[in-house]
Formats: structure tokens, C-alpha cells, sequence
């Protein structure tokens, strides 16, 4: 049987000035992104992408190897859009 809860599970939040302007940024990236054609992604079947200002500034076969990239490159995580590629051959 399902129990009620008794608060809210989902808390409010209340974003810095920081955090504001990331999800500003990364909202104008993610609408980019979602205008790209399939064959925009192609050459990124199967790899992790990060996207910031409107373009991929990097990609790799893992997420770990990605977060490795984006460390080298001195690029922070929270200010990347970070999105797997899936093969178009595959239904997974």
C-alpha cells in the first residue's frame, strides 16, 4: 500500500545569483542543442558531448573520460550541457 507522505518531498529552492545565470546560459545552449538536425550529431553517435555557448567543446566514448577532457581543458562541469549521443541503429 502507498503511504501518504506527510511533507512535501520536493523542498524549495532558492538559486544564487550564480546559479541563475548558469540555467540562463545552459537553457540558450540547451535550446540549441535541440534544434540540431540528426545528422548535426552524427559524428557524435555513442559519446558523451558538452556543449557551452552554442557549440560542443568536447566529446568522448565515456562520462569519465569527458570530465577529464573538460578538466584539462580547465572548463567546470556545472558550466558545460553535458548530453550522451545514442547510435541511431540502436533502441536503447
Amino acid at each position: 500500500m502507498i503511504k501518504k507522505a506527510s511533507e512535501p518531498v520536493a523542498k524549495p529552492w532558492h538559486p544564487t545569483p550564480e546559479q541563475e545565470k548558469q540555467i540562463r546560459e545552459t537553457g540558450a545552449t540547451f535550446e540549441w542543442l535541440s534544434q540540431q538536425t540528426g545528422e548535426f550529431f552524427l559524428p557524435y553517435a555513442g559519446r558523451y558531448i558538452a556543449a557551452r555557448d552554442h557549440q560542443i567543446v568536447a566529446s568522448a566514448e565515456t562520462y569519465d573520460a569527458l570530465m577529464e577532457q573538460l578538466a584539462n581543458s580547465k572548463i567546470r562541469p556545472e558550466d558545460v550541457l553535458v548530453r550522451h549521443v545514442r547510435r541511431p541503429w540502436t533502441n536503447y
